[in-house]
Parts: C-alpha cells; structure tokens; sequence
C-alpha cells in the first residue's frame, strides 16, 4: 500500500513537470499491460504516441483553424475595391494567389493575413490588426491601388511591385527577372480569368484617367485605372 502512495505521487511530481514544459516541447504517452501510463518527449518505443495539445480559445493557432464567411470575406472585398477603384475579382485573385483566403496565413519572410502585407507595410499603411480581415483587405487594396496609378496603370508591373517590391521594379525599370515574381504574376492573372475578371479576347477601347484612348487586346494591363470598353 505504501508502495502504490508513492508510486501515485512520483506520476503526480513526473506529469507536474511534464505539464510545465509542455508549452516548450512535445510529448509523446503510452499505457502498458498493468495500467501505468508512461511519458517522454523523447519516444524511443513505437508504442508511444503524441499527447494533442488543444489550443487556447483566441490564440493564432486557433485562430488558423477558423475559415472566413464567405459573406465576410465579399463584404471586405466589395467595399475595399469600390474605395479604391479597383476590380472586386482582381482583389480576389492576389488574395487567392497570395493566401488562398487563409486570414491567419503567414509567410517564411513574415508577410502576414489574406493579402499577405510586410510588416513594413502594413505599419505605413496604418493596420492595427493585419490578421483582421476587413483590415488587411482595405490596405491591400488601397496598396495595390497606389501601385496601379504609380505604374500607369500596368496591371503586371504593378503586380510585380507587388510581389518583388517597388523599388525592386523601379530598380529594374521592367519587372524583375526573378522566377518567383514570373510565376506570381501568371498565377495572379490565371485566377482573375477564374474569377471572370478578363475579358474574351478581341480589341477593347480603353479610357485612361488622363482621357487618352487607347485600343488594345489586353485591357488586364489597364485594370483599376478606368473602366474597360470592348470595341464594337
């Protein structure tokens, strides 16, 4: 009977101090034949199996785990593109191409939400909470919109300073020869076609802000400057 007291507190002290470092490491468990439960963080038995730690309610992680509402998500998107001049299904496809509508995405450089904004950004854009959605959506798009009027309204350099960065294009005077960046771009104007943001092919009239007028088959180059009018 002593035997079993000391036993039971020796598990007690054990899981104590497995229970305080948990947060720092993972830790695996196994019950054998007579009942007693084993654990390590370090399993060397093919018995043991990982002990799932449950998030707290709030948390980033959690938080990873919660789809945004479709409706949300329309709502942000719409109101940002009115704002901003922008078309609502260019918005969704640097989303779908930057996070694939993940609000809590975070990338290896540190870009952060649905529209994956730099924390240098986001902090010059005035966001509070980048992984906000209707936050990080309104300086997206008011972001991609400054971008369309600083490149004249060229749709794939202002994608490109957008996934390279401005300077970088400015730097280059062309979009940069970066195979990411290629790929980016392609990716971004596949999914605007998705999303029935480009038009059939054939000969568009366009009206640039300034009044010029323009004819060309690509009016994608020109989305978010003024309105595209196909040609009759």
């Amino acid at each position: 009977m002593q035997k079993a007291s000391w036993t039971i507190i020796h598990i007690h002290i054990l899981l104590l101090l497995l229970i305080s470092s948990y947060s720092h490491a993972q830790i695996y468990q196994y019950q054998d034949k007579e009942g007693t439960i084993h654990f390590t963080n370090v399993p060397t038995d093919k018995r043991f199996r990982l002990m799932e730690k449950k998030d707290e309610p709030g948390s980033k992680k959690a938080k990873k785990k919660e789809k945004i509402q479709p409706q949300t998500l329309n709502k942000a998107i719409n109101s940002a593109s009115k704002t901003h001049r922008i078309d609502p299904n260019l918005v969704k496809a640097v989303i779908k191409a930057e996070s694939d509508f993940d609000p809590m995405a975070i990338s290896p450089a540190g870009a952060v939400g649905l529209m994956q904004l730099m924390p240098k950004t986001a902090e010059q854009l005035n966001v509070f909470d980048p992984f906000n959605p209707e936050e990080n959506i309104e300086a997206g798009v008011r972001y991609l919109s400054y971008l369309l009027d600083s490149f004249d309204g060229d749709l794939r350099m202002s994608l490109a300073a957008y996934n390279a960065g401005e300077n970088s294009v400015r730097r280059h005077k062309t979009i940069p020869p970066f195979e990411e960046t290629h790929i980016y771009i392609k990716k971004v104007l596949g999914y605007y076609r998705d999303f029935g943001g480009i038009r059939k092919k054939g000969v568009y009239r366009v009206a640039l802000e300034k009044g010029d007028i323009i004819y060309t088959d690509r009016p994608e180059d020109y989305i978010g400057y003024q309105g595209l009018l196909p040609e009759r």
